[in-house]
This record gives C-alpha cells, structure tokens and sequence, in this order.
C-alpha cells in the first residue's frame, strides 16, 4: 500500500523512499533532510543510516 506523507508525516518508510529518489536525481541536501525525518520517526532504520552517510559523504560532508 502506498501512503502519501501528507497523511501520515511520521511513517519513516515514506521519508526514506522519498530520500532514496531525490538521492537517485543528486539532490542529496534535499536527501539528507528527508533521511534525517525517518530517522526521526524510527530511530533503529538502519538502511536510512547509511544512506544518509552515503549523500553525506557525496556532498564532502564527513560528520564525526
């Protein structure tokens, strides 16, 4: 079942999966900032980590 986010703005899967497009089109500010409301919604997403890691590493942004 596809949910939009308008209906449920705390469903991690959809900030995710909006993330993994705007990563795919190398919008990877715009990535972040959606990887970082599914992390918010589900902190144990650990798929999202990584992506978040990978578009933060592409825009030189390696955070420790």
């Amino acid at each position: 079942m596809i949910v939009p986010i308008a209906l449920k703005p705390d469903l991690a899967e959809a900030h995710a999966n909006a993330g993994n497009i705007l990563a795919a089109l190398g919008r990877h500010e715009d990535a972040v900032a959606r990887y970082d409301r599914a992390i918010a919604a589900r902190k144990d997403f650990v798929e999202v980590h990584v992506n978040r890691g990978n578009s933060l590493r592409l825009l030189g942004r390696l955070e420790v």
